[in-house]
């Protein structure tokens, strides 16, 4: 579409008017001169329902509130200090993972087939939610419907 229309066209993806970058001096440009125009997000109606009217980091559009929680995600969650203080959490997380790895071969005595690709998303779930709100949440074998520990 870029050889056919140029570096830079626009497209509609379903109501939302989008504008094609392709070529890196365009981007520079955007990115450095016209940064204020493409920082923000579009409204959707995710951002109202699910993401509290933008309250919620990842939703919220470009502006006071975002620059604040932004400044306070990175000098106070994303710290050396921060993250060194939590990582009695992560080992202890890897730890328990492991041990949970190791009673899911144990009762498969057939060794058979474990999905490693869901264990490490339960890992590295259990390790966010561990650190963020103190408390475990797990799919794990011995805990049988899931759920908050």
């Amino acid at each position: 579409m870029a050889d056919k229309h140029g570096p830079i066209f626009s497209l509609r993806l379903g109501s939302h008017p989008t504008v094609v970058v392709s070529g890196w001096e365009m981007i520079k440009d955007c990115f450095s001169t016209n940064d204020r125009i493409f920082i923000t997000r579009p409204s959707m109606a995710v951002t109202k329902y699910m993401g509290y009217s933008g309250a919620v980091f990842a939703l919220a559009p470009y502006g006071s509130y975002w620059r604040y929680v932004r400044k306070m995600v990175t000098l106070e969650l994303l710290t050396s200090y921060r993250l060194e203080k939590l990582s009695h959490l992560r080992v202890s997380e890897v730890n328990y993972s492991i041990k949970d790895l190791y009673l899911q071969c144990a009762k498969n005595s057939d060794f058979s087939k474990i999905a490693l690709s869901k264990w490490c998303e339960d890992l590295t779930f259990n390790i966010t939610i561990r650190m963020l709100a103190g408390k475990r949440f797990s799919d794990s074998s011995d805990n049988k419907n899931g759920g908050e520990e």
